[in-house]
């Protein structure tokens, strides 16, 4: 019975000892001294939960009294002694707790490093196909265009036999008709050699129908393959269109699991943030220590995804050595506490700041020689020109114009070609158009050319040519730049610094 007692008393003292208060700490007191009492044999002094620790005390002596308050500074001490054991293991539960947290997100970030490698190639790959159908699709477009000026070189030297021998018929005929005058004459002798002539020309006639027949089956295989290599041409494109659009989505696709990424990212940082707080308030006394834990973790975790990033997006090695150089000194301000330190948002607008200058830093290079042609004027006397030198230079000038247009277009598309591909399919076009529009056209059956065509301008061009010559380089179709040079140059601004074809 006193072991179970004893045994009662101290699991109650062990649960409850952080809820009781002085009053019911003396209870305590007094029921271990019951136990220590009915050992011994002595008097054992009643106390229940109702009763107050002053009808629990009445009745004792100065010895018992005496023992009593001994009972009550050791249960005292062991109350104080098991609160400090259990605040100790609840602080260390803790401490563990937030170690697995920080290691469970170390392997969460490896997972997401290995997941941004594997995106990192599948849009290389990507890449290359696009680029590999890209340069296919260029090769099949300037067979087509050889093709189709070989058939039309053919058709012209068919068109061209076809008024020789209608020539060849016509002198016929008129002689035919001589020879009918004469015949009047000899009607007995030129009846037989009449109708010689007359066989021999259906003969002819016959086999120049043959020839027409020949050559018209020839100009529809010629029109019927046309048409088979534009169908071939549209299929292409729309698969390229296809690809295209297939591409975006994949883009698009990266773009959310970046965007969840980062927001992975802040949440964590958040959770962290909190946790350090909770320790800070918990543990007190250490704010200069946990702040220094604070700084490096985020310092750790920035310049981790600005690698990242670097790596994901290719970055040259200026932004990379920047990424790194610039967190680490900012960490030693900060570490060193004599100077104001930035914070996230700051360092990253930096870093920002310092990729957008070295980015535009080539665009506004190859911008200033393109500015300073268009503010350098260009000084004309046109008041000693007579009236169809003045119309010449004004053709000139327009055509100069539409040309300087046309060459800035095409600047504009090089520059941004890696982002617009469908825009140098359709400049592409418009390239095989022109040329196509510039080929020799074909002649009539009445045996005329077209004149519009094939005449040119009576007056002939008066060009100031002590100051700009012409450039000497070629297009990207092979014809010959009409462009002005340079003062003391061979070449054009847009050829002078290495862009399409030298000539």
């Amino acid at each position: 019975m006193h072991h179970i007692d004893l045994l009662q008393v101290v699991l109650k003292l062990k649960s409850d000892c952080d809820k009781m208060n002085d009053e019911q700490l003396a209870k305590m007191a007094v029921h271990l001294l019951n136990c220590q009492s009915f050992v011994e044999g002595r008097q054992i002094y009643p106390c229940t939960d109702e009763m107050s620790i002053r009808d629990c005390t009445t009745s004792m002596d100065s010895d018992t009294w005496t023992s009593y308050h001994l009972m009550s500074n050791r249960a005292r001490a062991v109350c104080y002694m098991i609160r400090q054991t259990q605040f100790r293991g609840l602080a260390q539960h803790t401490v563990n707790h937030l170690m697995e947290a920080a290691r469970d997100q170390l392997r969460t970030l490896g997972k997401i490093a290995n997941n941004q490698e594997n995106i990192k190639n599948l849009a290389e790959t990507t890449y290359d196909t696009l680029n590999k159908g890209h340069k296919s699709l260029s090769k099949q477009q300037q067979d087509i265009q050889i093709a189709q000026f070989h058939g039309q070189l053919a058709i012209e030297d068919n068109i061209h036999k076809l008024i020789d021998e209608k020539r060849l018929i016509v002198e016929t005929h008129n002689q035919l008709m001589q020879m009918t005058q004469n015949m009047q004459d000899k009607l007995g002798h030129s009846l037989e050699q009449l109708d010689h002539q007359s066989h021999e020309s259906k003969l002819n006639h016959k086999e120049l129908i043959e020839d027409l027949l020949k050559i018209q089956e020839k100009a529809q295989d010629i029109f019927k393959k046309i048409d088979e290599s534009s169908y071939m041409l549209l299929k292409q494109n729309e698969d390229f269109k296809s690809q295209y659009e297939s591409t975006l989505k994949n883009l698009q696709e990266v773009n959310k699991t970046v965007h969840s990424l980062v927001t992975l990212v802040g949440g964590t940082r958040m959770a962290l943030e909190e946790r350090l707080m909770w320790l800070t308030n918990t543990l007190g006394g250490t704010d200069l220590a946990i702040e220094r834990i604070y700084l490096v973790l985020w310092h750790s975790v920035f310049m981790l995804l600005a690698m990242l990033s670097c790596a994901f997006l290719a970055a040259r090695a200026s932004t990379r050595l920047v990424v790194v150089t610039l967190p680490l000194f900012n960490l030693a301000v900060a570490l060193h506490g004599e100077y104001q330190y930035l914070d996230p948002i700051s360092l990253a607008s930096a870093i920002g700041i310092f990729i957008l200058a070295i980015t535009l830093r080539p665009v506004a290079k190859k911008a200033i020689p393109w500015i300073k042609q268009k503010i350098t004027p260009v000084k004309e006397n046109k008041k000693n020109f007579s009236p169809k030198e003045y119309v010449s230079s004004t053709n000139y000038n327009h055509n100069e114009t539409s040309s300087q247009t046309y060459e800035f277009k095409s600047n504009r598309s090089r520059l941004f070609s890696d982002d617009e591909n469908v825009n140098y399919a359709n400049e592409s076009k418009d390239h095989f158009k022109e040329d196509f529009d510039s080929l020799t056209p074909p002649v009539s059956r009445n045996g005329h050319y077209s004149v519009r065509s094939r005449s040119r301008s009576i007056t002939p061009l008066h060009i100031n040519t002590s100051l700009r010559g012409s450039c000497k380089a070629k297009t990207r179709v092979g014809t010959p730049c009409k462009l002005s040079s340079l003062p003391g140059r061979d070449f054009c601004y847009r050829h002078q610094t290495g862009d399409s074809v030298m000539g």
